[in-house]
């Protein structure tokens, strides 16, 4: 195979490797939200503290899933939900896990950002890549690993 047909093959296999990536999903830790309570001295208000449960966040290829549909929509519901001053509602996100988390707007707010920072960041490792790749000489190409440099 020749450099050029080497190169080619490599820059090829990019966007299969980056929904590799994205189709794993998102490990996230999902905090439940519980309401505030009022203490019995009927002044301190008490907000129980409850651990993260750690789940997945589905986010497959879009043309087979509505994984990022999904995620934009109660992103959008969440925002205008907190622009009209709604912070305690709450919705609803069932993870691949099969668990489902009770989350306040603002929470939905910061899962969607922690989506849409997690696909950029493939897309990013992605151009990175393909970079190296376009500037591989025909001595270095052989020892080109492209399942190196991605995001973990």
């Amino acid at each position: 195979m020749s450099f050029a047909q080497q190169q080619a093959t490599l820059l090829a296999a990019l966007e299969p490797q980056r929904l590799v990536r994205q189709n794993a999903g998102l490990s996230y830790p999902f905090v439940a939200a519980v309401p505030a309570v009022m203490a019995p001295d009927g002044v301190t208000v008490i907000t129980p503290a409850v651990p993260a449960v750690v789940g997945t966040i589905q986010t497959r290829d879009q043309t087979q899933y509505p994984d990022i549909l999904n995620i934009t929509g109660e992103t959008i519901a969440a925002s205008i939900l907190v622009g009209q001053g709604e912070t305690n509602y709450l919705i609803y996100f069932r993870d691949q896990e099969n668990v489902t988390h009770p989350m306040t707007p603002p929470q939905v707010l910061a899962m969607g950002m922690a989506v849409s920072s997690f696909i950029s960041t493939t897309y990013a490792a992605k151009w990175i890549i393909q970079a190296q790749i376009n500037a591989l000489t025909p001595q270095t190409i052989d020892s080109f690993d492209i399942t190196q440099g991605w995001p973990a």
